[in-house]
């Protein structure tokens, strides 16, 4: 089993409808919830889940008018455990909304890898859509539009302990990303669990979706995920947001609350 290392590393902060976190549940609630980075490496190799939102005062304009906040920039937080910015040599979009793509200036040497289908997509979405991905469409300038972007084509080994798995539902490219670590397989979900609470909702502890283009796909890929990891690790949840995730730690249920 490889010996890869987990650290969520908090970006900031954007302010969303709780209904966008569970579908259909309490609208009209805004809640604050953390925009997390993964930060992976077996010591040689240094991997990124996501890169967040851009620099706050611009992040929310490109956003579809979101609120969004931070405390530090993220070569600031990413050297606060123990990686350099330069280091980074790859970094795995789960997928192209504005608030896990941006930053790409600070990783000069990381080349970026998203599925082809989310690039597609996301170059000419629907109209509603656009303002989600910044997308060239509608006018945009996203950052990974460029020659650093490489596209994969479903299932794929990244490095030794390290692979996507195509997860369409949220969004039509979207995938998670499967660590292996000495105590287990964990599965970095994006949005297809934005919290814990989306993998155990509610009194019977079903699944519940976010708010997706495709909901029939998202259940699907939910399942698929599930069965393929040993635990979950959500995009924007708050608990996972400030624990390490050791090595050796031996691991839980799949979808298990921390």
């Amino acid at each position: 089993m490889s010996r890869w290392r987990i650290r969520p590393v908090v970006r900031g902060e954007v302010l969303a409808e709780k209904s966008e976190i569970l579908v259909y549940q309490e609208p009209g609630i805004k809640v604050w919830v953390p925009s997390v980075v993964w930060y992976l490496t077996d010591g040689p190799n240094h991997v990124l889940v996501d890169s967040g939102f851009d620099d706050p005062t611009s992040a929310g304009a490109s956003g579809a008018g979101y609120s969004v906040r931070a405390h530090l920039g993220l070569d600031e937080a990413l050297r606060r455990v123990g990686c350099s910015p330069s280091l980074v040599t790859t970094i795995l979009f789960t997928h192209l909304h504005w608030d896990h793509c941006g930053n790409l200036h600070l990783f000069p040497n990381a080349r970026l890898l998203v599925q082809r289908e989310e690039v597609r997509y996301a170059s000419a979405p629907m109209d509603f859509d656009a303002s989600a991905y910044n997308s060239p469409c509608a006018g945009g300038a996203p950052a990974w539009l460029g020659p650093r972007l490489s596209f994969l084509d479903g299932e794929t080994e990244i490095l030794p302990g390290i692979r996507v798995l195509p997860t369409p539902g949220h969004s039509p490219g979207h995938q998670s990303v499967l660590v292996d670590t000495r105590g287990g397989t964990y599965g970095i979900a994006g949005d297809l669990f934005p919290t814990n609470e989306n993998a155990h909702y509610g009194e019977r502890k079903e699944i519940y979706p976010p708010a997706c283009l495709d909901y029939v796909s998202w259940y699907a890929s939910a399942r698929k995920l599930i069965c393929m990891c040993d635990i979950l690790l959500p995009s924007h949840d708050p608990q996972l947001a400030e624990n390490w995730i050791p090595a050796d730690e031996a691991p839980t249920r799949a979808g298990s609350p921390r």
